[in-house]
């Protein structure tokens, strides 16, 4: 059995929203896809690889930006529908839409998670920077 599959989805969920909820990381994350076209979800799986000591390769990460193009559409279409709801809509309606766009948010992660267990090879453990290559690969692109 691969050693990849000790990665889950419920862990990796459990791991963004407790990770997002720390001082600052909401607004950087926030930051990074709005201003530099970053996947929020891809941040907190190189985010969470890297406290794992699990090495992305780059293939790897242009992959997992292919393997998440449709729930990415899907994610940013719901996100301007969202906020352009906000002044228009009451507040539970506009929780709805939040709660919707949250669990377009865990089928991504889930997308994410399924492609690594399938495709990711474990290396030799080293000081992982799979969230400072996402963010030298951000810059490339923009």
């Amino acid at each position: 059995m691969s050693q990849t599959c000790r990665f889950t989805s419920a862990d990796f969920w459990a791991f963004s929203l407790e990770y997002y909820q720390k001082p600052n990381v909401q607004s950087q994350l926030l930051h990074l896809q709005d201003h530099h076209q970053g996947n929020v979800n891809l941040a907190l799986l190189c985010l969470w690889l890297d406290q794992q000591c699990e090495n992305l390769t780059l293939p790897e990460l242009h992959q997992l930006q292919r393997a998440i193009q449709v729930t990415d559409y899907r994610l940013q279409r719901h996100r301007i529908h969202r906020r352009g709801l906000k002044k228009s809509i009451d507040h539970s309606n506009y929780q709805w839409a939040l709660k919707e766009e949250l669990l377009l948010e865990k089928i991504q992660q889930n997308e994410l998670i399924h492609y690594l267990v399938k495709y990711h090879h474990a290396s030799p453990c080293s000081v992982p920077n799979n969230y400072r290559g996402y963010l030298a690969l951000l810059n490339q692109t923009s």
